[in-house]
C-alpha cells in the first residue's frame, strides 16, 4: 500500500500548478485581477534572456526526445519541465531575448490567448483521429492541432469572451450553458468507463507469463 501510494504521488501535477501560480504571483504582485506586470531590472532582463534561452533548448530537447511514459517525468522530470515553461512564459510577457521576440509574433500571441481551450479539445480530437484512422502519428498531430485551435477559437468567440464580458451566451444566462456542458462531460466520462470496462481481455496475459530465463 505505500508504494501505491508512494507511485500515486509521483504521478500529481501539484508540482506544475505549484510553479505556475507562483509565476503569476512573481509577474503580477498586486490586488487580484491586477493587469500591472513587475518588469525586472536590467540585469535581471538579461539574466531572464539567458535562462528563458537555455529553457528554450532544454524543453525542446526533453519534447522531441523523452516519451510520454518515461518514468524520468515522475522522477522530477515533470517539475524540471515546468520551471522550464515559466522561464519561457516569464520571457515572453517580458518580450525579453529571442523567446520574448519569438512570443511577440501575432499568431504565437493569439495561440497563447485561445491556449487553454487548444488544450482541453487536443486530447479527444487526438482519441478520436485515432480510432478512426490509420495515419501515421504527425499526420495525425499536425491535423489534431488544426481542429483544435479552430475548435478553440470558437469556443473563446463564442463562449468563452461573452461570459466573461456579460455572463451571457448570445442572450442565453451562462449558467444553463455550463450546466448542459457538465452534464455531457459526465455523460461522456461515465460512457467512456463503461466501455472501458466491458473491453475483451488482453491477447496476452502478463500476469501467467513466465521470464524468458
Amino acid at each position: 500500500h505505500a508504494k501505491h501510494a508512494v507511485d500515486e504521488d509521483e504521478r500529481t501535477r501539484a508540482g506544475e500548478l505549484a510553479i505556475g501560480v507562483l509565476l503569476a504571483v512573481v509577474l503580477y504582485p498586486g490586488v487580484v485581477g491586477s493587469t500591472g506586470v513587475r518588469q525586472p531590472l536590467l540585469g535581471r532582463r538579461w539574466s531572464l534572456a539567458v535562462t528563458s534561452t537555455v529553457a528554450f533548448v532544454a524543453v525542446a530537447v526533453a519534447w522531441a526526445t523523452v516519451a510520454d511514459d518515461s518514468l524520468a517525468w515522475r522522477r522530477g522530470g515533470l517539475v524540471l519541465y515546468a520551471l522550464g515553461s515559466a522561464a519561457l512564459v516569464a520571457a515572453a510577457v517580458h518580450e525579453v531575448g529571442p523567446v520574448g521576440r519569438l512570443g511577440s509574433v501575432g499568431a504565437l500571441r493569439r495561440l497563447g490567448v485561445i491556449s487553454y481551450a487548444v488544450y482541453l479539445f487536443h486530447w479527444p480530437v487526438l482519441w478520436a483521429l485515432g480510432r478512426q484512422t490509420d495515419w501515421p502519428p504527425l499526420a495525425r498531430f499536425v491535423v489534431a492541432l488544426a481542429i483544435s485551435v479552430v475548435l478553440a477559437e470558437l469556443s473563446y468567440r463564442f463562449l468563452e469572451s461573452p461570459i466573461r464580458r456579460t455572463g451571457r451566451v448570445q442572450g442565453v444566462p451562462a449558467l444553463p450553458i455550463v450546466a448542459v456542458v457538465a452534464v455531457v462531460a459526465v455523460v461522456a466520462v461515465v460512457g467512456g468507463l463503461a466501455v472501458t470496462r466491458r473491453a475483451p481481455p488482453p491477447v496476452v496475459d502478463l500476469a501467467a507469463a513466465e521470464p524468458a530465463w
